[in-house]
């Protein structure tokens, strides 16, 4: 019998999800595993992301910007400084936002799936089939 050629895996992109509603959190990670992606958290806290942050490789993330132990906005300049692209997913209004962080794409809650995904694939680069 002939030997077949090894399937080559395509690396999934791992993105950080961080929300502290564990509902919405499992749905934006079941989303992601549906497309593909490896979802990381969710992350509820500030500490939960930093944790991730230090011991994953991340290529996007989504941030809420209130979570149980402050605001997201810590993470954020965090995956600035590792050029991880990543956008806020909230509840909460983009005037909130610290000068630094305004260019960070923004979607509010409830946000449609298909809406979410596209974000965040022109987050990601793209990767050759």
């Amino acid at each position: 019998m002939p030997k077949r050629a090894p399937i080559r895996v395509q690396a999934m992109s791992r993105v950080l999800v961080v929300e502290d509603d564990l509902l919405q959190g499992d749905d934006v990670c079941d989303l992601l595993l549906a497309e593909g992606m490896e979802p990381l958290g969710p992350a509820a806290s500030v500490e939960a992301a930093r944790q991730v942050l230090d011991t994953t490789p991340v290529d996007a993330a989504i941030l809420d910007i209130r979570l149980h132990d402050g605001l997201g906005f810590e993470i954020a300049r965090s995956l600035l400084e590792r050029r991880v692209p990543f956008l806020f997913l909230t509840g909460s209004i983009g005037e909130v936002l610290p000068a630094d962080l305004q260019a960070v794409p923004l979607l509010h809650k409830p946000c449609a799936p298909e809406r979410l995904l596209d974000a965040l694939r022109g987050l990601l680069p793209a990767r050759e089939p």
